[in-house]
């Protein structure tokens, strides 16, 4: 799932103008991030395409391709410990598509 971009291109000097959400709530980007959850799993339901059977997506599929967060890449040199991911609203829409 890509990242949210919060900056644009301000024409005619094609000068880059970056939004400040340090004013704005912590859950401001909930929303726009579940969305773009269910756009990525849109385009690769479409990619998939209907005649291929062969790349369908099961439960397995699901729970081995979940978002990696930066306690579980430390945990993967070696510390084999299992602990419970945070809720990821992108994901949670890439699920809803």
């Amino acid at each position: 799932i890509p990242e949210i971009v919060l900056a644009g291109r301000v024409p005619p000097a094609n000068g880059t103008l970056a939004l400040d959400t340090s004013s704005y709530p912590p859950n401001f980007r909930v929303w726009p991030e579940f969305h773009n959850g269910v756009a990525a799993g849109l385009r690769l339901s479409s990619a998939m395409g209907a005649k291929n059977h062969e790349r369908t997506i099961t439960r397995t599929w699901i729970k081995y391709n979940k978002p990696v967060t930066p306690q579980q890449s430390d945990n993967a040199a070696g510390n084999n410990s299992s602990s419970q991911i945070p809720p990821n609203y992108a994901h949670g829409g890439f699920l809803m598509a």
